[in-house]
């Protein structure tokens, strides 16, 4: 069995769930986990936990996480995000001064919305 965290890159339109059954096929291993989710349209490293390692789930999620995102100002889709149809498009971009305005309501703790209906 073997012990660790491995760094995976998580290409976009996969789950994490797919990147740790990949894991688990290649290492002929049952006990894989990850250290966190990121979103199938999003892409980035991905830690995976193999074996003991699993066991540090609990503490990795106390850490301090960094996000790096890429805006497309204008653009409105229906589910307000890169996944959607857009339904509106504008030429106003707003000023360095208006962003950094906005920024500290980005800042703490956030509560998701959700759009639409969750299928079952």
């Amino acid at each position: 069995m073997i012990n660790g965290i491995i760094p995976m890159y998580k290409p976009k339109n996969w789950s994490s769930f797919d990147v740790v059954n990949i894991v688990k096929s290649l290492l002929h291993q049952r006990k894989v986990g990850h250290l966190g989710t990121l979103d199938p349209m999003a892409t980035g490293v991905l830690l995976v936990t193999t074996g003991s390692a699993t066991k540090l789930f609990d503490i990795m999620q106390q850490k301090t996480k960094t996000y790096t995102a890429i805006f497309k100002f204008g653009v409105l889709t229906d589910t307000l995000d890169a996944m959607g149809k857009i339904v509106e498009t504008v030429d106003i971009i707003p000023t360095l001064k208006q962003i950094e305005n906005i920024l500290p309501k980005f800042i703490g703790n956030i509560s998701q919305i959700q759009i639409g209906r969750a299928h079952v």
